[in-house]
């Protein structure tokens, strides 16, 4: 193949292991490259469904093969917004993007092996977390509730396969491998997690690897937390994306737990049991409709409560995920008179705090978002009503700045 400009380099050196035993080239992917059930990792890797999909990478060709929205249509509508996307992190400049690309080795690996997880949060499905499972159950099933009811689903409780996770692994030339993503679930309640770990260190590459794993922070500690630790200390760095989402009352408003699970007290406690030399701690919000009233909030917790109090470690802060699917509780549900004045909220946020670099992209990405209409307006409150009745919350009481928003146009 004639080397031009490659659109993505994920396809040559990264795969994602799903809690549907699949196999894809990023988070972001829309469709499967084959099923590990039926198929060997590398029997699917010199596949020519893969082998297809690299040469549309080749040829700077946006894939299609998941119908009219195409394969890659996450990173597109990311790109829309601010100049961050999965996609932009694997071509030149990227913290994905390694200039021996085309020699096809698996620089990442990403293992979301089962939806084992504590929490039902908002944009989330029965895919990822089986605490929807029983939320899942009780929705009414009438053409009002269809839109949401499509995207949580019913799926089943997918329990870690550990022999299959090895399996995989020992098959692959793991020589050149840099970094390891484990995600869920909740990546501390798969076993999947530990059984990766021991594997690593037992094939002598734990020692180079970055191991990057996003948590809720919102686990209960069980008995494998020392032997957990101690291999984590053994890799080349690690780094804990937190999904915290705002103040207290909006991250357990987001993050959801009857025993609330994901406040904030327990984010502190969580970091004190990890409280090791080569962590990071990232904090990383997903930005929705809940939070984008109180995101200079939760930096000021970050900066002023969490960073004080753990001075000695490496705290990071990440503002560009922002939501794209589920669209109803995307930014472009919101009203264009609520974007304008976010965008002064955030601009003078910039102008007048100490903080305000951390908060420099957001008016213009706010410029960037476009009013999808009354129906995803209302399908925003359609959905957040009935979630508050059905798991028992209030958006009012959580989430007052949104009052103005909760109405149908």
């Amino acid at each position: 193949m004639k080397y031009k400009s490659v659109l993505c380099t994920a396809p040559f050196v990264s795969v994602v292991i799903t809690p549907e035993r699949a196999l894809r080239p990023c988070c972001k992917y829309s469709g499967d490259l084959g099923d590990l059930s039926k198929q060997t990792i590398t029997e699917i890797l010199a596949s020519d469904v893969v082998k297809d999909l690299q040469k549309d990478m080749y040829d700077n060709k946006w894939p299609d093969r998941a119908g009219p929205v195409g394969n890659c249509e996450e990173c597109r509508l990311a790109e829309k917004i601010h100049s961050r996307s999965i996609r932009t992190a694997y071509i030149p400049g990227g913290t994905s993007y390694f200039n021996d690309w085309r020699n096809g080795k698996i620089r990442i690996i990403e293992i979301s092996s089962s939806n084992i997880c504590n929490l039902s949060c908002a944009g989330c499905s029965t895919r990822f977390s089986s605490g929807w499972l029983k939320y899942a159950k009780v929705i009414e099933k009438n053409t009002d509730t269809e839109f949401y009811r499509d995207i949580i689903h019913e799926s089943p409780i997918i329990n870690p396969n550990n022999d299959l996770l090895i399996k995989n692994l020992s098959e692959l030339d793991l020589t050149h491998l840099n970094r390891v993503n484990i995600k869920g679930g909740e990546p501390l309640m798969n076993t999947d997690m530990l059984v990766a770990l021991r594997y690593f260190d037992e094939i002598n590459i734990l020692h180079k690897l970055e191991i990057h794993m996003d948590t809720s922070g919102a686990v209960i500690i069980d008995k494998t937390i020392n032997e957990t630790i101690a291999l984590l200390c053994k890799a080349k760095r690690i780094i804990f994306g937190l999904s915290v989402d705002g103040p207290d009352e909006v991250t357990t408003y987001i993050r959801y737990s009857p025993k609330n699970m994901a406040s904030l007290d327990n984010i502190r406690n969580f970091i004190s049991v990890f409280e090791k030399n080569n962590i990071t701690f990232m904090v990383s919000p997903t930005i929705m409709v809940y939070n984008i009233f109180s995101l200079d909030r939760l930096v000021e917790w970050w900066l002023y409560d969490i960073t004080p109090s753990f001075n000695h470690l490496d705290l990071d802060i990440y503002l560009f995920n922002f939501l794209i699917g589920p669209d109803y509780l995307s930014l472009q549900a919101l009203q264009p008179a609520t974007i304008s004045r976010l965008i002064d909220h955030y601009n003078n946020i910039v102008e007048t705090k100490e903080y305000g670099h951390w908060f420099s992209h957001l008016p213009d990405a706010l410029e960037n978002i476009e009013y999808s209409g009354n129906k995803l307006h209302n399908q925003m409150v359609k959905y957040t009503l009935d979630m508050d009745k059905i798991k028992g919350q209030s958006i009012y009481k959580s989430i007052p700045e949104l009052t103005n928003e909760m109405c149908y146009l």
